[in-house]
Formats: structure tokens, sequence, C-alpha cells
């Protein structure tokens, strides 16, 4: 048998066969890699990094998308979420007075506490400006939301400036039934609604944070805010130069309750001064306080004339 037909018939070595196909291979083990590099991206800090560079979004599972704060910040958020969704998502920044009255507020060595932290926009913002310096301390009730607030503090490299605490604050421990946010939706009117509720446990301040000295106090949750407040006497005490802004719904609350809290914080010696824009405030009563539908007020014991950062 001649040596070419010898040839034909040995089996081809596996080292001759990938020399041959060595083309294919590389390509399939170059996109193999890059797969596995996607995915590695996507389940670290720096694939949410390079979000605020896209200055797009990123869609999650259930609604949620990775987008950014001021083009600086990851932020996830719930798409359709009816209080920061769609001013996140496209403009970049929460345009509410509440938000920005307390980015003024907040100085560098402040120790901030937050009820109702929600996503974390505050948290990311204002711990951002307080990193290596101050304290921030975010406190959302609702668990499902507080998973996404913890997770936007970890994208942000803020957990040694960011405390997040999964509680609900009043002036007593017991349960209460809230909205939950994620199941929100929108009316035809503009109005906003819940599916469903849920229950959750509550605490007070001065159990949570028993040996704080708080700068600043910042309280979003209509119809709680002086359950809140009547649950942080203790706290209140030991802050002298404490400021609390409070976004007052006089609706959800009764207004004689209301009247009777805001006489027990001048008591204490604390003012109240109305928001007029983020860096601009007037004193106002008790008495014209609850006149209003809604109104938004720093309470302190100091003037605020002339208050700067």
């Amino acid at each position: 048998m001649s040596n070419e037909v010898l040839r034909h018939n040995k089996s081809e070595s596996p080292i001759v066969g990938l020399y041959r196909n060595k083309p294919i291979y590389l390509s399939v083990l170059c996109a193999s890699l890059l797969f596995l590099f996607v995915i590695a991206m996507e389940k670290t800090k720096f694939f949410m990094q390079i979000i605020p560079k896209i200055r797009g979004e990123v869609s999650l599972d259930n609604g949620f998308v990775v987008t950014s704060i001021m083009e600086s910040y990851p932020f996830i958020v719930k798409k359709d979420d009816p209080f920061v969704g769609d001013q996140l998502r496209f403009t970049g920044s929460l345009k509410s007075l509440f938000s920005q009255t307390a980015n003024y507020l907040c100085r560098k060595h402040d120790t901030v506490v937050e009820i109702g932290s929600h996503f974390g926009y505050n948290a990311v913002c204002i711990g951002s400006y307080l990193k290596n310096n101050g304290a921030y301390y975010a406190l959302e009730a609702n668990p499902k939301v507080f998973n996404f607030l913890r997770k936007n503090v970890i994208i942000n490299d803020l957990e040694n400036t960011v405390t997040v605490i999964n509680k609900a604050v009043s002036d007593q421990n017991k349960t209460y039934a809230i909205d939950d946010i994620l199941s929100s939706y929108q009316n035809s009117d503009g109005t906003y609604g819940t599916v469903k509720s849920i229950i959750v446990n509550s605490s007070t301040l001065d159990k949570e944070l028993a040996e704080s000295n708080v700068s600043l106090l910042l309280i979003d949750v209509p119809g709680f805010e002086f359950r809140i407040l009547e649950g942080a006497r203790s706290l209140l005490e030991r802050s002298p130069n404490i400021k609390i802004l409070i976004n007052i719904e006089i609706k959800k609350s009764d207004s004689a309750d209301i009247l009777k809290e805001l006489n027990s914080l001048s008591l204490q010696g604390f003012r109240f001064f109305e928001v007029i824009n983020a860096n601009k405030f007037g004193e106002i009563s008790s008495e014209n306080i609850i006149k209003r539908d809604q109104v938004l007020i720093v309470v302190c014991r100091n003037d605020m004339e002339g208050y700067r950062q």
C-alpha cells in the first residue's frame, strides 16, 4: 500500500484539525469570552457606573430600569413610578421643592435622617455630598422598595456614608397598613392609585437612632409627620441645632391634632418657616399652617434669615 493511501486511512490528529479550523475556534472563543464579560459587568458596580455615560436607560425585570441622576449617579427606579420615574429617566433630576430644599439645607459634616426614602434619590444625591464627611440614615418602610434603595446605595459606593433601615417609624411600636407603591397605576385624570396595601411594623426614631445627634431631619410621609416627631422626643432634645423639613398635607390629618402638635413644638423652642423657594424662607404661625391644604416648612430653633450652606 502506498504511503499516500496510508496517510488517508489514518485519522487526523486533533491538533492538526484545530490548526486547520483555527479562525472558527477563535471566533467561538472570543464570542464566549465577550458573553461572559457582559454578564460579569451586569452584576457589578462597573456596569452600573457606565450608565450615566450612556445617558439612557437599561431595562431590567418587572418594569424597572437603570438610569442616572444628573448624568452622574447610576440609579434603579420603577419605570412607571408615580413620583420619580419619568423625571429621573428623562431629565436626570428630581425637580421637587422638597429635594431642592433638602440639598440646600445640608452641610458637609451633617448627620441627616430621611423618613420615607423611597428608591433613594435624596440618599444618593445628599449621601454623595456627605461622603467621607457626614452621615445619612435612610428609612424606608416598604420591604420591596427598600431592596432597591439598598441597591442604589451600593452601586454608588455609599455604604460607608448611607445607612439604610427597613422600618416604618411612628410614635409607638405597632403595625400599619401602607399603600404598596410598586402596585401603583395612573387614572385617566392623572391621579394615582394603588392596587394593594402591605402590613409593616413600626418603631420610633428614639429607638432606631438612640445615640445620634441629628442635624437635618427630612419627613415626607403625609399623615404621619407628627406621629414621627412624637416618637423622636429624645432625639429632638439632644439635637439643639436640628432642622426639620416637613411636607404637611392638612387634608390627610386632623387640623386640630396638627395645631396641637405644632403648639407642642413651639413650647420646645421651635419656630416654623415656610419654604418659599429652595433657599428662601418666611416665618409662619401655627394658625396659618393649618389654613393651607399643603405646606412645606422648616422647623428649627434658630432664625432662617440669611441661612447659607
